[in-house]
């Protein structure tokens, strides 16, 4: 950094150096012909040996980079192939937790995405940019840095691999409480394309296509986009405008080429875009009383008395919202990845560089009402990140299989925030602390606009190896070692507001102090630096007990660096987040039954977090809450996971994976205070032993899937098919303060499907539904701001049904 620049001065000009990326990019990705069909499983799981009526299919995964068959591999996983992920419509990372039980995914809105797995992970949908998520999420071996970015539609997808766990001695990135690993489908030397067409209600459309073939006798080209609207589930009775409504494109142009017989490349090129009405919070209820029969001060009913206004019945199943502004956002991601891999004698040599990057710019209106109270409450990203790994894999079928690898990674995070007040702000927030002429001239059109900037830094070497002790036992170690930096800043300043020397000179100190800077006072730019480095690693022995039975027990240790609040905090708050780290303990089984017509994997976990980085929300002052990361001292979290399938008949192959999570605040002195028991005041309580946020104990998935031959159309042989899916959670606490007013109560959804196909795939046409039920539910509670003791509602999607047409050329 030049003499006497800020990280925030970086801003201004926000821009990422990408030459040492270059020659990496010039790599590529390699394979020599022969083996590219050999480890074509390594782009990801596949079913190599199709299903015969009599068993199930075997399910390659590439979890330690090589090819290997699930059953086999003694880590937790789930998978989801193509075919599965089809069916079922999915084609967000967002949407999986439907099919993973112990994967639990919680958002307020795309930027506001948290992933857990077994507890851990984040506790709360809050995204702060200084901070990174507990759980990876890696597309075509690039680490993908901001869960946000797993709303986006990925075309092409070939399959998802979900790790639990820490992963810090397979993967590049670090992480703490598993790994999100997906495919998609590489480019295919024979000329192929694929067309795919939906329809739906409240407007919904998608169209997808894919085109691949060579371009030479060494150059293969893949083309993909996607295509997808709807008008929207949530009504502004007032304005008649429609929220929740999606506008979301996306491209994917990939290039494979066998440079030589030992070195093939493969290149990929990416954007997507969502310019979206945000989901939007409708009115849930008001809190009135606080837990020590005190009424709430200056509630929400007694502050919408002061205007002419009627305040309308709260009921989220009508799915009406009141705001003033409209909640918009429009989000950006895009990228370029090469890897490659060189084909040796001893081993496969792997290149993996990519550049990234990740815009947020959302307009979103929080008070929950038709007045103009809080008009503005945004906060705008711009990311950008760089990242090298290079690995070494050892040939598979060795008495000892070994994987090695160097990791960097690079992020720049500059962002903005913006409060702006509206004309009713004085009366509706200030008034009665100051005569209402007074209160609506101090507040109104006032703007309070942040900056901001994180700069990351990670350096990483991680192996694992594995010794084949008898064809029965194995014992698996791995090592790894990361130094993290961090460069954080944050300042605020104001302006829009009447000029304080139109007030009277006394009162002047008194409205800028006790109520212009309640929002946010202006105040200087601040850095912050935090340098940690961390030694991790794992120790697992597996056992053959017979040729279908798999038993495995491990140790593992996680660690995520240090993390920087760039944003306004309550006072006394340290904006340095502690690292943190966790001790994994598990022990599993893997088995098949009746020649694999039934497999089943169960496991038992445990883990201890020491300084899990939470969600804290905190009363700001008497009218903001501030959102940020905190450490809790403690967290324990066990349980068991089962994942089952089984052919009850030819045609007919049915599933059931469940989940129990015991996540556990194990030492949380001074935990932020639920708005029932602090009102406005910045209060602390004992939260130990209480459950972490975000997290139900129970989980479970089932569903199946049954088709036959129907009969003959012309040269066509058809193929009938129908399923059907459901997935259910008791209920948890969305908040990290444990209000009694953020517990969302437990729910299903069942989804069906029922279609026609040919013989030979090449046309497939079904009706489907999602939530077929119609079954109510919320996916977020929070209190509105400012602080008013009224709750708002995130309502999951309702009933979605349409047809889905599909061609194969």
């Amino acid at each position: 950094m030049p003499p006497g620049e800020t990280v925030l001065m970086r801003v201004q000009r926000m821009r990422l150096s990408i030459g040492v990326c270059v020659p990496a990019l010039l790599l590529g990705t390699a394979l020599s012909p022969a083996q590219a069909q050999q480890n074509a499983a390594v782009a990801g799981a596949t079913l190599p040996e199709a299903a015969n009526g009599s068993s199930l299919e075997q399910v390659v995964v590439t979890a330690r980079h090589r090819a290997e068959k699930a059953q086999t591999v003694p880590i937790a996983i789930s998978t989801i192939d193509s075919k599965k992920l089809q069916s079922d419509g999915i084609t967000a990372v967002n949407q999986l937790q439907k099919l993973v039980p112990t994967l639990q995914i919680t958002q307020f809105n795309p930027r506001n995405t948290s992933f857990n797995i077994r507890g851990l992970g984040n506790n709360a949908a809050i995204a702060v940019d200084g901070v990174e998520s507990g759980v990876g999420l890696y597309v075509d071996g690039v680490f993908y840095s901001r869960p946000a970015q797993a709303t986006f539609a990925l075309p092409d997808l070939d399959n998802v691999q979900v790790l639990r766990g820490p992963q810090g001695t397979l993967f590049g990135k670090n992480t703490t409480a598993g790994a999100i690993d997906v495919h998609t489908l590489k480019p295919s030397f024979s000329p192929s394309a694929d067309l795919e067409a939906s329809v739906g209600n409240d407007g919904y459309w998608q169209f997808e296509g894919t085109a691949t073939g060579a371009v030479t006798d060494k150059i293969a080209v893949r083309v993909s986009a996607l295509w997808d609207d709807d008008s929207g589930n949530i009504s502004n009775p007032s304005t008649g405008a429609r929220f929740n409504a999606t506008n979301d494109r996306a491209v994917r142009v990939q290039a494979l080429a066998l440079v030589t017989d030992d070195l093939t490349v493969r290149i990929i090129a990416d954007y997507g875009r969502q310019r979206d009405s945000a989901p939007a919070a409708l009115p849930y209820e008001v809190v009135t009383m606080l837990t020590d029969g005190k009424p709430f001060p200056d509630d929400f009913y007694a502050r919408i008395a002061r205007f002419d206004y009627t305040v309308p019945t709260y009921d989220p199943r009508q799915r009406n919202t009141y705001d003033s502004t409209s909640p918009l956002y429009t989000m950006e991601t895009g990228g370029v990845s090469a890897q490659a891999d060189y084909a040796l004698p001893y081993g496969t040599f792997t290149s993996i560089s990519s550049w990234r990057f990740w815009n947020w710019d959302p307009s979103n209106d929080v008070d929950g009402t038709a007045l103009s109270v809080i008009d503005q409450y945004a906060l705008q990203d711009y990311q950008r990140q760089l990242t090298q790994e290079f690995r070494f894999t050892s040939p598979s079928g060795e008495r000892i299989e070994y994987t090695a690898g160097l990791y960097y990674f690079y992020e720049d995070l500059p962002g903005t925030s913006r409060i702006a007040l509206g004309s009713d702000a004085g009366k509706f927030i200030v008034y009665p602390k100051l005569l209402l002429s007074l209160a609506d001239s101090a507040v109104s059109s006032l703007n309070i606009y942040g900056i901001s900037d994180v700069i990351t830094n990670s350096m990483a070497g991680y192996s694992q190896a594995t010794y084949h002790v008898t064809p029965q036992l194995d014992i698996t170690g791995g090592l790894r070692f990361t130094y993290n930096t961090k460069q954080g800043g944050f300042g605020e300043t104001q302006f829009g507001a009447a000029p304080l020397s139109v007030f009277p000179p006394a009162l002047a100190p008194l409205i800028q102090k006790e109520v212009r800077d309640v929002f946010g006072p202006a105040y200087p730019n601040q850095d912050e630096h935090t340098f940690d480095d961390a030694l991790s690693g794992l120790i697992n022995a597996s056992y053959k007990l017979t040729p279908s039975t798999f038993l495995y027990a491990s140790y593992s240790r996680g660690d995520k660096g240090s993390g920087i609040n760039t944003l306004n905090l309550p006072s006394g708050v340290n904006p340095v987040v502690k690292p943190e780290r966790v001790d994994a303990y598990e022990i599993g089984a893997k088995s098949g039954f009746l020649n694999n017509r039934v497999v089943v994997d169960a496991d038992l976990f445990w883990s201890e977090d020491h300084n899990y980085q939470g969600v804290n929300i905190a009363a700001l002052n008497s009218s903001l809450y501030a959102t940020y990361i905190a450490n809790v001292p403690q967290v324990r979290t066990r349980g068991f996971e089962l994942d089952s399938h089984a052919l009850l008949a030819p045609g007919l192959i049915v599933n059931f994976g469940g989940a129990y999570t015991d996540a556990i605040n194990t030492k949380y002195p001074d935990a932020p205070c639920p708005v029932e028991v602090a009102g406005a005041a910045a209060e602390h309580c004992d939260f130990t032993g209480t459950p972490v946020a975000g997290i139900s104990r129970w989980t479970m998935t089932a569903g199946g899937e049954y088709s036959r031959p129907v009969g003959r159309v012309g040269t066509f042989d058809l193929v009938g098919y129908g399923g059907a899916d459901y997935s259910a959670r008791s209920a948890y606490n969305v908040s990290p303060t444990n209000s009694e007013y953020t517990k969302i109560a437990g729910y299903g959804l069942l989804d069906l499907h029922l279609g026609v196909r040919t013989d030979d795939h090449r046309y497939d046409f079904s009706l489907w539904a999602h939530n077929a039920l119609n079954t109510y539910y919320n996916v977020g509670l929070a209190t509105a701001a400012p602080i008013t003791g009224l709750v708002l509602a995130i309502p999951g999607d309702p009933a979605m049904y349409g047809m889905t047409f599909r061609a194969h050329f």
